[in-house]
C-alpha cells in the first residue's frame, strides 16, 4: 500500500535551512499555558550539533540554558534532546509559541550557540497558525531536500549510484548454513490462491505455482526468540468489531507476542486535549506492517517477539527529530538486549523533492542545506546503528515507478559500503508477473512481493473503514472473513523480508552470517526479473508424498554396498543403502549358499536418520 493511499495525514515537513551568522541574542515572549493548549500553534525547531560538540558538557549546559529561554512552559517538557553516552548529545527539538522567533532569527543567534550548530530550523507549525487546516497534504513520505555532507567523509558519487557487489560470500559459510537448513524441522500452510504472496517466499528454483500445490512452507521455528522492532505508526491492539463472534482484538495481530513497552519517538506523552492531530494516532500503516511480520494470515515470523516502535512523538505529529530519536532509542534498547538477535524492520521514510511552508521567508537552496545537515546527522546515526553485532535494519525503497531512481531514505543510503554489512534494502515486485514494482537501484539486493499481497485491515459494519482506490480489487469473501484487504507497496514487502530473516536466524542461520545467506539464495522468477526473497526450504525436505512428479523422475536411484559378511570367505549377505536422491533405506541382501536362500530383513531409515545400525542378520 502507497502510503498515500492511507487515511492518516500530517502536516508536510519541511526544513527551513539558513546559514547561522554571529549576531547579537533576543529576548522571546514568554507563554505559559497548559501542555495541549497551544499545541495546534505550536513551533519546533530543531538544533544539530556539530560532531565535535556533541560530547562537550559545558557547551551542552549552555545550549540547553538557552533553549529553556526560548520553549514553552513547562520548559523541561519542551526542550527534547536526542542523543545518548555513545553518540553524545545529536540534536534539540525546542517548542516554542507561534511567532516565537522573528522573521530574521537566523541572524540573532547568539555566538556561543551558533559556533556549535551545523544547523537550527524550523520544522514544523506555520501552516497551522496562518489558518490553513492541519492536515493539508497527505505525502507519501517525509520529505527532504538531499544536499552535500558537511565533511570530507561524503563518499564518492559513484558508491551511492555505481553497481554494488556487496557482501563477500564465504563459500563455506554458504554450505553450511545450507546444511544447517536442510536439517531443521519444516512445516506446510495450504493457503488459499489470494496467499500467493506467501507461497512464492518458498518457492524453490526451478519450480512452477502449481507444484507448490497451494502450500507456503516454512520452518518450524517460524522466528523464535528473536525480536523485531517495527518502526512505524504504531499497532492497533483492540481495534472494534461488532460481530460478538470475532475476538475483539484484530484477528491478524490477536496472535502475535509482544513486548509490553512501547518505544516512542521524541518526548513521547500524549496531549491532554482533542487536537486536530488526533488522527495521527492512527495505526493503519503500522499494524498491517507488524502482521507481515508475525501476523496470523500473513506473517512470516509468527514465534518471533514484536517490539512496537512509534515514530511519532506523544502527540501525534511525524516530524524529522522523531524519526532520527527512534533510531537512537532502539539503538539503546538493541544494546540492553545484547544477547538476543534484533531485526529492526523500518518500513517509513523520508524524501524529497521539497515543499515550502505556508509564509516561509526560506528559499530553496537554504532548504536544500539543512537537507543536507540533516542527512548527514541521520547517516552517523546509522553507520554507529550497524556496527552493532546482534542487529539487522531492514528498509523499504519506497513506493515510485518501476526501475525509477530511489529517493527515499535511508534506503537511498544502501550504496554506500560503511552500511552494507548490517542494512538490507528491499525492493519490491509483482509475484504475478515476477518483474520489478517500485524504486530500483543496483545496490538491492532483494525483493519481496509488493503488489496484490493481503495485509490486516479495518471494517465497520463489514464494510471497509477506509475505501480502497480504484485499482485495487474489493476484498473476497475470505478477505473479510479474516478482516484483510489487498494493498501494494515495498512498506509491505519490506517486513516480509524481515520475517524471512528472523526464521532463516531461528532456523540456525547465525546472525553474522544471514545476509549474505539471504542474498544468495534470492533468485529471479522469470528473466529479467530482481532477485526474489527465498527462504531456501528445498523440495527434497517436503513429503515425498509432495514431490512434483518431474523431481521425482529427474532422481538418481542407486544402490551402494555398505557391507559384505562372509562364511569361511564365501559371501553369504551384503549390507546395502540405496539412495533416491538423498533419501536412502538400508537393508540386507541375501547370497544363495548351497541352493537355500534365508529370509531377507529389511529396515527403511527416514531422511536424516543416522543408518549406522542393521536389524539382525539371519543365517
Amino acid at each position: 500500500m502507497k502510503i498515500t493511499n492511507l487515511p492518516f495525514s500530517f502536516i508536510p515537513l519541511i526544513l527551513l535551512s539558513f546559514i547561522i551568522k554571529d549576531v547579537h541574542a533576543w529576548e522571546p515572549r514568554v507563554y505559559e499555558p497548559k501542555i495541549g493548549t497551544l499545541d495546534q500553534y505550536v513551533e519546533i525547531y530543531y538544533a544539530i550539533l556539530k560532531r565535535e560538540y556533541r560530547k562537550d558538557k559545558g557547551y551542552k549546559k549552555k545550549l540547553l540554558e538557552w533553549a529553556e529561554k526560548l520553549a514553552l512552559a513547562p520548559q523541561e517538557k519542551n526542550v527534547y534532546a536526542t542523543g545518548n553516552e555513545d553518540f553524545g548529545l545529536l540534536a534539540l527539538s525546542i517548542s516554542v509559541g507561534p511567532d516565537q522567533f522573528p522573521p530574521d532569527y537566523r541572524r540573532r543567534l547568539p555566538p556561543g550557540i551558533n559556533a556549535g550548530l551545523t544547523s537550527c530550523q524550523r520544522i514544523f507549525g506555520d501552516a497551522v497558525h496562518s489558518g490553513a487546516p492541519f492536515q493539508i497534504y497527505t505525502p507519501s513520505w517525509l520529505r527532504i531536500e538531499p544536499a552535500e555532507p558537511d565533511d570530507s567523509k561524503k563518499p564518492p558519487g559513484k558508491i551511492l549510484y555505481g553497481k554494488m557487489q556487496g557482501l563477500v560470500s564465504d563459500a563455506e559459510a554458504l554450505e553450511r548454513n545450507a546444511q544447517r537448513l536442510s536439517k531443521s524441522s519444516v512445516e506446510s500452510k495450504t493457503v488459499d490462491d489470494i496467499f500467493l504472496d506467501l507461497q512464492v517466499i518458498s518457492q524453490p528454483p526451478g519450480t512452477s505455482r502449481q507444484d507448490l500445490q497451494g502450500n507456503f512452507w516454512n520452518f518450524k521455528k517460524r522466528g523464535s526468540e528473536q525480536l523485531v522492532y517495527v518502526i512505524d505508526s504504531g499497532c492497533d491492539m483492540d481495534h472494534p468489531v461488532t460481530d460478538p463472534r470475532i475476538n475483539l482484538i484484530l484477528q491478524e495481530v490477536s496472535n502475535i507476542k509482544f513486548r509490553k513497552d512501547w518505544i516512542f519517538g521524541g518526548a513521547g506523552f500524549p496531549s491532554d486535549e482533542e487536537i486536530d492531530s488526533a488522527d495521527l494516532f492512527n495505526y493503519k500503516h503500522g499494524t498491517p506492517a507488524i502482521g507481515r511480520v508475525a501476523g496470523k494470515h500473513t506473517g512470516v515470523a509468527q514465534d518471533a517477539e514484536i517490539v512496537v516502535v512509534k515514530v511519532t512523538d506523544g502527540r501525534g505529529p511525524i516530524n524529522h527529530d522523531t524519526m532520527l530519536d527512534v533510531f537512537v532509542k532502539v539503538y539503546d534498547d538493541i544494546r540492553k538486549n545484547s544477547k538476543r538477535n534484533c531485526i529492526v524492520n523500518f518500513s517509513v521514510g523520508w524524501k524529497d523533492p521539497i515543499i515550502q511552508l505556508s509564509g516561509s521567508p526560506d528559499t530553496k537552496e537554504n532548504l536544500a542545506e539543512f537537507g543536507g545537515r540533516y542527512n548527514r546527522l541521520a547517516l552517523d546515526i546509522l553507520e554507529k546503528f550497524v556496527e552493532l553485532p546482534n542487529a539487522i535494519l531492514v528498509v523499504a525503497v519506497g513506493n515510485g515507478e518501476p526501475g525509477a531512481p530511489i529517493d527515499v531514505y535511508p534506503a537511498r543510503f544502501g550504496g554506500f559500503p560503511q552500511l552494507q554489512n548490517g542494512m538490507v534494502v528491499v525492493g519490491g515486485y509483482d509475484p504475478e508477473t515476477g518483474l520489478v514494482s517500485h524504486n530500483w537501484a543496483d545496490y538491492v539486493r532483494v525483493a519481496a512481493p509488493a503488489v496484490s499481497i493481503n495485509v490486516a485491515a479495518f471494517y465497520t459494519d463489514g464494510e471497509l473503514a477506509v475505501q480502497l482506490l480504484g485499482y485495487i480489487p474489493q476484498p473476497t469473501e475470505l478477505q473479510r472473513k479474516l478482516q484483510l484487504e489487498t494493498s501494494e507497496g515495498t512498506s509491505f514487502a519490506c517486513p516480509i523480508v524481515t520475517g524471512v530473516i528472523a526464521t532463516l536466524i531461528g532456523a540456525g542461520v547465525p546472525i553474522a552470517e544471514v545476509v549474505p545467506y539471504l542474498y544468495n539464495q534470492a533468485y529471479p522468477r522469470v528473466k529479467g526479473g530482481p532477485n526474489a526473497v527465498y527462504n531456501g526450504i528445498e523440495i527434497k525436505q517436503w513429503p515425498q508424498s509432495l514431490w512434483p512428479r518431474w523431481y521425482l523422475e529427474s532422481l538418481v536411484t542407486r544402490t551402494e554396498p555398505v557391507k559384505t559378511i562372509l562364511r569361511d570367505g564365501t559371501p553369504l549377505k551384503t549390507k546395502y543403502t540405496t539412495y533416491l536422491g538423498e533419501k536412502s533405506s538400508t537393508g540386507t541382501k541375501t547370497i544363495s549358499v548351497g541352493g537355500s536362500a534365508p529370509k531377507t530383513l529389511y529396515t527403511h531409515f527416514k531422511r536424516g536418520t543416522p543408518s549406522t545400525s542393521a536389524p539382525p542378520l539371519t543365517r
